[in-house]
């Protein structure tokens, strides 16, 4: 049987409540087989102010502007009635220059205790790496069984703000012992509270590339933004999942990213398709015969070559035609984007590192404005093209601690 001189306790606050009672568990955790997971109940506040006390506008902002002087002049409780038929506050807004509002939020504290052969190792990133992989089996196993939308997985690295890592000496005499036997002695030990001494603390997240809002557009990108809302416009799907894609990529879920932006993709080349099938005066009913499993365009590969076939057609005779199909950005797109898509997909690869993400989004991007440019009836009122398509605003970064409370 392993000998442990100490078990540590790993503290993290779980943004979102889960349906369990108050009691210990024991759970799967890598390092000695089993671990104990204790999960508490609690509920916050999460809060908004008008106004920064520590930073003001002026620091962030080269032109801020008149200060806007026009405010709600009375609080505001809001209530909630529950299915008892008790009524209870949920919310205040608050009145003035300062003021904004507090939400009740229920959320979770969830207590992870693992054994240590060696005291000295409750300050190694190896600890938290254990509790890491343990807490996300147990909210794995947790969605599956409730199918929770508000529960997710959480990084120790990305997606918590404070974690307090505690240590208690096992008594001397308790000898070998079996990782259960010595978990089970938990509420008899004293945990310490001496930052370095016997407890160490982690703190993430508050990144100051996601403070700044960045400079104002460029004049070419403010002419561009002013000519265009002088009219209604209607983002498409394709248009919609790139922005999924993104918000994907700064919420470090790089995997869904690559995900949406192969959809996008996708999107964009179906609707041609279909836009031409309707241009020849087909029926909704033969556009869907020949868009379906056993027509002429099922497949994303025929979708892509009837496209590069209508833009040899509409290339004057004196032209050269252009392509899709072996073009730098279809292979740049099947290397970056398609090829890291079917990884995920087909070979449940999960991890995906943020330069990857960001190069396959980059690749996909490429790619539309390549088959947006093919020919005159594939063009958008809203395209986007040059630097843009590169996203090199987009940065990694740890990102906002109200990130983590965002439902």
């Amino acid at each position: 049987m392993p000998q442990y001189e100490a078990l540590v306790h790993v503290l993290w606050e779980l943004p979102f409540p889960l349906r369990l009672p108050p009691v210990a568990f024991f759970c799967w955790e890598p390092g000695e087989g089993v671990a104990l997971f204790d999960p508490r109940p609690e509920v916050g506040e999460l809060a908004w102010k008008r106004r920064s006390g520590f930073l003001q506008a002026a620091e962030v902002f080269a032109e801020p502007g008149l200060s806007n002087e026009c405010y709600p002049t009375h609080d505001y409780h809001i209530t909630s009635e529950l299915r008892s038929g008790r009524e209870i506050k949920t919310a205040l807004l608050t009145c003035g220059p300062a003021g904004g509002f507090a939400e009740a939020r229920p959320y979770t504290v969830a207590n992870i205790f693992l054994c240590l052969r060696q005291r000295a190792d409750y300050v190694s990133a190896a600890v938290l790496e254990r509790a890491d992989d343990a807490l996300n089996n147990i909210l794995d196993v947790y969605r599956f069984v409730t199918m929770d939308p508000l529960a997710r997985s959480v990084r120790a690295d990305h997606d918590c703000y404070y974690t307090l890592v505690s240590v208690a000496d096992l008594p001397p005499e308790v000898g070998e012992i079996e990782p259960r036997s010595a978990l089970q002695m938990v509420a008899c030990l004293s945990f310490g509270s001496v930052i370095g001494m016997n407890r160490a603390h982690h703190v993430g997240l508050n990144s100051f590339d996601d403070l700044l809002a960045g400079e104002i557009i460029p004049s070419d990108v403010l002419r561009l933004f002013d000519f265009l809302i002088s009219a209604p416009h209607d983002l498409e799907l394709f248009h919609q999942l790139i922005f999924s894609a993104i918000r994907r990529l700064k919420r470090n879920e790089h995997a869904l990213a690559v995900l949406d932006a192969q959809s996008a993709l996708e999107s964009l080349v179906a609707v041609l398709v279909v836009e031409n099938l309707t241009r020849q005066g087909k029926t909704l009913q033969q556009i869907e015969a020949e868009m379906a499993p056993g027509g002429r365009f099922h497949t994303l590969q025929r979708r892509l070559e009837e496209l590069d076939r209508i833009a040899v057609t509409q290339t004057p005779s004196s032209a050269q035609p252009r392509r899709f199909l072996s073009s730098p950005e279809e292979a740049q797109w099947r290397t970056a984007l398609y090829g890291l898509r079917n990884r995920i997909v087909h070979e449940g690869l999960r991890t995906v590192p943020f330069v990857d993400a960001k190069a396959a989004l980059v690749a996909g991007l490429h790619a539309i404005y390549r088959i947006q440019d093919l020919a005159h009836p594939f063009g958008r009122a809203m395209i986007w093209s040059g630097a843009t398509l590169d996203l090199g605003h987009i940065q990694q970064s740890a990102g906002r601690i109200s990130r983590l409370f965002e439902a």
